[in-house]
């Protein structure tokens, strides 16, 4: 039996249980509070990655919470920034919707192999052009000429990543 409370579990746990305050410090426009947990849940994604490789820390359980806790703070992030007007109801849609194609591609393909599929480097490039993004659009620092090449460009990660996960799905599916 795997180890489940083990260092990498354990950060990407506490990422999933920041997208609690995340709301808060969201719905009251605290810029500050905002950023930090915007900070820390990067920082805690890097570690959980670099541990579970580093201490071979591995387990089918993280290879579902890890990309959850993204998943999770990031749904957070669009669901309440369209809602108050920070970014536009396309990218809104195409984020998530990405996001839940993928989440039921692995949902059927664990139920198929009996094996949760690993996330790969496309997704996670992706998922912090995507954040990065997110909170550009939050700090309302940038031009909107400057952020509509964002969006661009997390829209093209978002492509590439679904193509290269899809594909993955499609390579798994036929054997």
């Amino acid at each position: 039996m795997e180890k489940i409370f083990n260092i990498s579990n354990s950060l990407s746990f506490f990422r999933l249980l920041l997208s609690v305050p995340l709301i808060f410090f969201l719905m009251n426009d605290d810029v500050f509070a905002v950023l930090i947990l915007f900070i820390l849940a990067y920082i805690s994604d890097l570690l959980d990655g670099f541990f579970a490789r580093k201490l071979n820390q591995i387990t089918e359980i993280g290879k579902i919470i890890d990309p959850l806790a993204d998943k999770i703070f990031v749904s957070v992030l669009v669901i309440i920034l369209m809602i108050k007007g920070y970014i536009s109801f396309w990218f809104f849609i195409i984020v998530l919707l990405r996001d839940i194609l993928i989440l039921l591609g692995g949902l059927y393909i664990s139920n198929k192999q009996k094996k949760v599929p690993a996330s790969n480097i496309y997704g996670k490039i992706t998922v912090f052009i995507i954040g990065l993004t997110l909170l550009l659009s939050y700090l309302k620092i940038f031009s909107s000429s400057i952020m509509l090449y964002c969006y661009i460009l997390a829209s093209i990660g978002i492509v590439i990543s679904f193509t290269v996960y899809f594909k993955n799905f499609i390579v798994i599916i036929k054997k």
